[in-house]
Protein backbone atom coordinates (compact mmCIF):
# COMPACT_ATOMS: atom_id res chain seq x y z
CA UNK A 1 0.00 0.00 0.00
CA UNK A 2 3.05 2.11 1.13
CA UNK A 3 4.49 1.71 -2.38
CA UNK A 4 1.25 2.02 -4.38
CA UNK A 5 1.39 5.61 -2.83
CA UNK A 6 4.71 6.54 -3.46
CA UNK A 7 4.07 5.25 -6.97
CA UNK A 8 1.13 7.24 -7.63
CA UNK A 9 2.48 10.50 -6.04
CA UNK A 10 6.12 10.24 -8.68
CA UNK A 11 3.51 9.54 -11.41
CA UNK A 12 1.04 12.72 -10.34
CA UNK A 13 4.60 14.73 -9.68
CA UNK A 14 4.54 15.11 -13.63
CA UNK A 15 1.05 16.15 -13.88
CA UNK A 16 0.56 18.72 -10.91
CA UNK A 17 0.29 22.65 -12.50
CA UNK A 18 2.87 25.16 -10.90
CA UNK A 19 1.58 27.25 -8.65
CA UNK A 20 2.02 30.94 -7.42
CA UNK A 21 3.36 32.41 -4.18
CA UNK A 22 5.33 30.56 -1.38
CA UNK A 23 3.07 28.22 -0.59
CA UNK A 24 3.19 25.99 -3.80
CA UNK A 25 7.24 25.82 -2.84
CA UNK A 26 6.45 24.81 0.97
CA UNK A 27 4.02 22.03 -0.08
CA UNK A 28 6.33 20.67 -2.53
CA UNK A 29 8.96 20.51 -0.05
CA UNK A 30 6.61 19.05 2.86
CA UNK A 31 5.33 16.23 0.32
CA UNK A 32 8.93 15.35 -0.40
CA UNK A 33 9.75 14.95 2.72
CA UNK A 34 7.13 12.88 3.36
CA UNK A 35 7.89 10.53 0.72
CA UNK A 36 11.61 10.36 2.13
CA UNK A 37 10.08 9.07 5.34
CA UNK A 38 8.15 6.89 3.53
CA UNK A 39 11.03 5.42 1.42
CA UNK A 40 13.14 5.28 4.71
CA UNK A 41 10.56 3.26 6.01
CA UNK A 42 10.76 0.64 3.78
CA UNK A 43 14.67 -0.05 4.13
CA UNK A 44 15.41 -4.10 5.80
CA UNK A 45 16.07 -3.97 9.58
CA UNK A 46 19.18 -5.06 9.44
CA UNK A 47 20.77 -1.82 7.31
CA UNK A 48 18.93 0.36 10.46
CA UNK A 49 20.56 -1.17 13.26
CA UNK A 50 24.10 -1.46 12.33
CA UNK A 51 25.59 1.15 14.44
CA UNK A 52 22.95 0.44 17.66
CA UNK A 53 23.81 -1.84 20.13
CA UNK A 54 21.15 -3.60 22.56
CA UNK A 55 18.94 -6.76 22.16
CA UNK A 56 18.10 -7.59 18.35
CA UNK A 57 15.29 -9.39 16.84
CA UNK A 58 15.96 -13.20 16.42
CA UNK A 59 17.01 -13.89 12.99
CA UNK A 60 13.61 -15.51 12.34
CA UNK A 61 11.94 -12.12 13.13
CA UNK A 62 14.44 -10.05 11.12
CA UNK A 63 14.06 -11.93 8.10
CA UNK A 64 10.83 -12.50 8.26
CA UNK A 65 10.27 -8.38 8.33
CA UNK A 66 13.38 -7.96 5.70
CA UNK A 67 11.23 -10.24 3.32
CA UNK A 68 8.05 -8.32 3.81
CA UNK A 69 9.53 -5.41 3.35
CA UNK A 70 11.50 -6.74 0.30
CA UNK A 71 8.43 -7.78 -1.43
CA UNK A 72 6.65 -4.04 -1.01
CA UNK A 73 9.43 -2.45 -2.43
CA UNK A 74 9.84 -4.99 -5.48
CA UNK A 75 5.92 -5.26 -5.94
CA UNK A 76 4.35 -5.58 -9.30
CA UNK A 77 0.97 -5.41 -10.68
CA UNK A 78 0.58 -9.13 -9.97
CA UNK A 79 0.34 -9.09 -6.02
CA UNK A 80 2.53 -9.62 -2.79
CA UNK A 81 4.83 -12.19 -2.05
CA UNK A 82 3.28 -14.41 0.73
CA UNK A 83 5.11 -15.07 3.80
CA UNK A 84 4.59 -17.44 6.64
CA UNK A 85 3.73 -15.70 9.30
CA UNK A 86 5.41 -16.70 12.52
CA UNK A 87 3.45 -18.41 15.48
CA UNK A 88 5.22 -16.20 18.79
CA UNK A 89 3.67 -12.81 15.95
CA UNK A 90 0.34 -14.08 15.80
Amino acid sequence: MIAEVIKAHEAGGKKVKKTKGKKGKKGKEETSSILKELKNALRPVMAERRGEEGSRPSTPMRSAHDQLMESIRNRTGGGLKRVEIQHHLR
